[in-house]
């Protein structure tokens, strides 16, 4: 998953250079876990995961190592009640379907301004982050670049924390309102076998005097359905501007009426709104991105804009799947209720709360 400047080589996720480091950590944890993705690794890559001073370390923790390997979860958060990212696999092979969220706070010039931004990957990528990384602070770290929301027609704050010695001295940056890098919280997440959800805060984000708050839930029903519900309030007094939802896509969609459909040549994704109050998408040209290491291929974005009330609930619903041509289009319903949202989904309910800690869980 390519977060913030991570796009390819040894800063760009499980490379050569992260042989000697999951290998290192799996030596001294014992990790089942860790010996999993180390045979994972070796079968991608073989010895040439190693290579330069980073060889020594296949003598002395891969050749020593003694875990037997298990396979891991199936979702995972990386980082805690305070900021991290939330990937769920559909299973453990190269063909399942992974979703990616993102939420916390601001950490270097490497960061993007995208928190509660999401990522759907089968096969390659299907809700993917636009752009690609040049130099620190580029126009990859925009909003408009990721797959979360613009207000008024505008992104996330700009915020570089600065060097900071310790902990305490970073803690002391996060402070409310427009100056601070808090950013973003995780509040709920769970993994429940047949599907996974996480939900996050991220309206301090964004300039106080223009959204009072937002929240994100994420559900993924396993193998290929993913719901987005977004929950917006104005600030005390005001109402929000006009509201785009955002998804980039690696080709140009085709539309009938509110929902989408595109395809990576392996794998399609259909999208389309489930409450009222929305208008068909709006389709351009999105920014060049490193679908693979040096290849760079145009994308497409698509926005949802809804008009800015005082409270706002919007629903989402994703579906991915195998091939060229979309499948039937999943029965679903989604109805907004005190304190809820209710989504009737493939036979079965599930209740988004809108009331902290946001949790998902199924209903009657």
């Amino acid at each position: 998953m390519p977060w913030g400047d991570m796009q390819s080589g040894g800063d760009g996720g499980v490379t050569h250079e992260m042989a000697c480091n999951v290998d290192m950590l799996t030596w001294a944890t014992k990790s089942a876990t860790g010996a999993y993705l180390s045979k994972w690794l070796a079968g991608k890559r073989g010895d040439k995961r190693f290579y330069g001073e980073t060889a020594m370390f296949y003598f002395l923790y891969t050749r020593t190592g003694e875990s037997k390997p298990a396979t891991p979860r199936a979702s995972h958060l990386s980082g805690g009640k305070h900021g991290g990212h939330f990937i769920a696999r559909e299973k453990w092979d190269d063909g399942a379907t992974v979703v990616g969220f993102r939420c916390n706070d601001a950490y270097t010039g490497h960061n993007h301004m995208d928190q509660g931004s999401f990522v759907i990957y089968r096969k390659g990528l299907l809700a993917l982050d636009a752009g690609y990384y040049k130099n620190a602070g580029g126009p990859q770290r925009k909003t408009e670049n990721h797959n979360t929301l613009l207000l008024g027609g505008k992104g996330q704050r700009y915020v570089r924390p600065r060097a900071n010695a310790s902990l305490e001295s970073y803690l002391r940056g996060l402070k409310p309102g427009n100056r601070g890098f808090e950013t973003g919280n995780i509040l709920f997440h769970k993994e429940a076998g047949s599907w996974a959800a996480v939900s996050g805060e991220f309206g301090q984000a964004y300039d106080s005097t223009v959204v009072g708050g937002a929240v994100r839930q994420i559900l993924f029903v396993r193998p290929g359905v993913v719901a987005v519900v977004d929950h917006l309030a104005a600030p005390q007094g005001k109402v929000l501007p006009e509201v785009s939802w955002l998804l980039h896509l690696p080709a140009k969609p085709g539309l009938a009426g509110s929902a989408l459909v595109v395809n990576n040549r392996k794998a399609w994704l259909r999208c389309r709104p489930l409450l009222s109050g929305g208008q068909p998408p709006a389709v351009k040209e999105g920014r060049a991105t490193l679908i693979r290491p040096k290849q760079r291929k145009p994308t497409w974005c698509a926005t949802y804009r809804y008009a800015g009330v005082e409270k706002l609930t919007l629903v989402h619903l994703i579906e991915v799947g195998d091939g060229t041509t979309p499948g039937k289009q999943l029965d679903a319903k989604a109805e907004a209720v005190a304190g809820s949202v209710k989504l009737a989904l493939g036979g079965k309910t599930y209740v988004f709360s809108a009331k902290v800690p946001y949790a998902v869980s199924e209903g009657q």
